[in-house]
């Protein structure tokens, strides 16, 4: 934590934290690792942040040391998860995976360092700019799995997962809910338009002049308003297929056009 957000002052290492629960943890971690009681005041406004103040001399030279790459411990391959447990309660914030999936972190001036200690875990962050500040942030599902793996959250690891599961079903259902509203919709207003120039060539006594099996299929179509192209089909003497009948009333209103075009 120190290493993402620490910085060196003459009071002592300041750290900046946010949310009570937060600043009550570190508080206790400080008092475990360091042996003293560092100062903790309320800061800023809106949600709760506060400003953790450490005097204990071995963590100030640590921050006046850290340049733009980290130290070899954080690299020891038994400790990189705790290290970025740090980090990210430091400087990480994620949203909601039922909502979006969004991993950041606000590293500041040690955001190269950050960001190469990621790559060596084989994590890839983008960056982004928010109010003048480079963040770095991960958008996709399996890189936000890969990292709550790596520090240790095996149960926020499976909550995304389930999360992504509900999501893609949810998105699935939708689809099939769309497509099968949109196909409803092109049916009916196909009748619709099928059913109004019926009309017309009966208004106009023109309905005649089709072929019989065009009127006969015009005239069933006009009995018929609800139904659909296969019950419609099934009641044809003898029964048509529904592509069969769809061509028929494609030719009928193909024909119905140069009737009705046609000077009276």
């Amino acid at each position: 934590m120190l290493l993402a957000r620490g910085t060196s002052t003459d009071e002592g290492v300041r750290l900046p934290l946010s949310g009570t629960t937060q600043a009550e943890f570190v508080r206790a971690l400080v008092r475990d690792l360091y042996g003293t009681e560092p100062t903790l005041v309320r800061s800023g406004q809106g949600r709760a942040a506060y400003t953790l103040t450490l005097s204990a001399p071995s963590a100030r030279r640590y921050i006046e040391a850290l340049g733009q790459t980290l130290p070899d411990t954080a690299h020891c391959n038994g400790c990189k998860g705790a290290f970025l447990q740090g980090v990210f309660l430091a400087c990480g914030r994620v949203s909601d995976p039922a909502l979006t999936y969004h991993l950041e972190f606000s590293c500041g001036d040690r955001l190269l360092a950050i960001e190469a200690f990621l790559h060596s875990c084989r994590l890839f962050p983008k960056r982004i700019t928010r109010r003048g500040e480079q963040l770095l942030y991960f958008k996709d599902s399996g890189s936000l799995e890969d990292f709550f793996v790596l520090v240790g959250l095996n149960q926020a690891a499976f909550g995304l997962m389930d999360a992504k599961i509900e999501r893609e079903f949810r998105n699935n259902a939708n689809r099939v809910t769309n497509c099968e509203t949109n196909n409803i919709t092109r049916a009916v207003s196909a009748s619709m338009k099928q059913i109004e120039v019926i009309e017309r060539l009966i208004a106009e006594h023109k309905l005649s002049l089709l072929p019989p099996e065009l009127k006969e299929t015009a005239l069933l179509r006009l009995q018929h308003r609800d139904l659909s192209l296969g019950q419609l089909a099934a009641l044809m003497t003898p029964s048509l297929t529904k592509s069969g009948l769809n061509h028929r009333l494609y030719k009928i209103m193909k024909q119905a056009h140069q009737l009705l075009s046609e000077e009276k």
